[in-house]
């Protein structure tokens, strides 16, 4: 059985890695509510980020991290193609609390260890953009220190996983894409982190 509870976002192009010579994938911490009357469910994360590109409900976290991976604030055309070559998942498999200056649990840190084991069995992703130093923290240790630290960031080590389809994925944590982020600040080190993996 699947410890898996939010499903994560998988664009049409993740597998193949066409745009960005790897496959990408994007760990976020997790979900919120905002009202005590919504019921959460699997497809949480999948439908937050499709609504947001059908600008059915615009979240500017989404756009954050396109702008992170691209330099400057995307277009929504150019925004589609960046999700449809990544992957997203929120580490913690529950909701936090109400609002997002929730910290998770201890255990909630602890209890979604098995779910992200198997996020990084089945979908082998070959980079892991960590977003929020307080998640990059709270990682299970699965793997090993890279080799050599990126150089010119605030933020500088790097993490490889062990994947059991064999090969490694390399981790890096940026800062969390909320108010004050600098996509462009970031995008040096993520395509650096990329160009390593």
């Amino acid at each position: 059985m699947s410890a898996i509870f939010f499903k994560p976002w998988i664009g049409e192009d993740y597998a193949s890695g066409t745009r960005f010579g790897k496959r990408v994938m994007v760990l976020g911490e997790a979900h919120y509510q905002w009202d005590v009357n919504t019921k959460l469910d699997p497809d949480l994360t999948c439908r937050a980020i499709r609504r947001h590109l059908n600008r059915e409900h615009r979240h500017a976290f989404w756009t954050r991290i396109g702008g992170a991976f691209l330099g400057y604030k995307p277009s929504l055309e150019e925004l589609q193609r960046f999700y449809r070559s990544v992957a997203f998942y929120n580490y913690v498999q529950e909701s936090v609390g109400f609002g997002p200056k929730v910290a998770p649990t201890p255990e909630m840190w602890t209890q979604s260890e098995p779910a992200f084991a198997e996020v990084l069995r089945d979908l082998a992703p070959q980079v892991l953009i960590v977003l929020g130093y307080r998640l990059w923290n709270h990682l299970p240790n699965l793997g090993r220190v890279a080799d050599k630290p990126i150089d010119g960031a605030s933020q500088t080590q790097t993490w490889r996983y062990p994947l059991p389809s064999g090969g490694t994925c390399l981790a890096y944590g940026i800062r969390h894409p909320s108010s004050g982020f600098t996509g462009s600040k970031w995008q040096p080190h993520i395509l650096e982190v990329i160009r390593r993996a």
